[in-house]
């Protein structure tokens, strides 16, 4: 009988570190499982801030790029337009050294009219 209680003692602690061997096993999987879940949702949810936000940046961007478009419109209109009133005052002057004061003052006047 003491060697049937030994066998079975043994049978049972050896099924028992089996068990133990086992449910730390799927235990271990069950947590490596569940971490990649929760990365899973972090992703998801990160990539839809991020989503979000990129729509604000892009149209922040976008704004940022239109109003600069227009300063560099503005300020190459401006330059044109310098530039042609300092021709039309080089032209006058030319034209007075060349002809004279009043005669100058009519061509450039008549030169000006024709443009417009």
């Amino acid at each position: 009988v003491h060697k049937m209680v030994d066998t079975t003692k043994a049978l049972l602690h050896g099924l028992e570190e089996a068990l133990i061997l086992r449910a730390g096993f799927i235990a271990g999987v069950f947590h490596t499982w569940r971490c990649e879940v929760t990365l899973l949702k972090v992703a998801r949810r990160y990539s839809d801030e991020f989503a979000l936000h990129q729509d604000e940046w892009s149209g922040a961007f976008d704004s940022h790029r239109q109003s600069f478009e227009d300063e560099l419109r503005k300020a190459a209109e401006h330059h044109l337009s310098h530039k042609e009133i300092v021709k039309q005052r080089v032209a006058l002057l030319i034209d007075k050294w060349a002809h004279g004061e009043a005669e100058g003052l009519k061509r450039e006047c008549l030169r000006c009219w024709c443009h417009y």
